[in-house]
């Protein structure tokens, strides 16, 4: 039996965050790439903080942009959002990437 789930704000969760290939396929299938998305699931997978964050990337051109589902909704195709994953990961895995700092190293202005 799952545990019970809270969210940051203390709220019960229903379902528990499903790893992005379980959104994208069903067990034992190739992925489709024309699986839809909603709005919860991209901040689920993605780990953006907010529909504000996913809208300011995709205002500088740094996210994928929605299609339009519905008269007022809309979703992300799950491959584009795989693929945005897929070059972060690859962005990190660079050699050339400059390492973040903590700033307990006495180097912030």
């Amino acid at each position: 039996m799952p545990q019970d789930r809270k969210n940051q704000w203390g709220s019960q969760v229903s379902k528990p965050c499903l790893p992005l290939h379980s959104i994208t396929a069903a067990p034992g299938e190739s992925p489709p790439g024309r699986r839809v998305m909603r709005m919860a699931a991209v901040l689920r997978v993605t780990a953006i903080a907010s529909k504000s964050g996913v809208y300011a990337l995709i205002k500088n051109a740094d996210f994928p942009r929605p299609i339009r589902i519905g008269k007022r909704r809309v979703g992300w195709l799950a491959d584009e959002v795989e693929a945005w994953l897929m070059e972060r990961i690859k962005e990190r895995d660079q050699d050339n990437m400059p390492a973040f700092s903590s700033g307990r190293d006495g180097a912030c202005p």
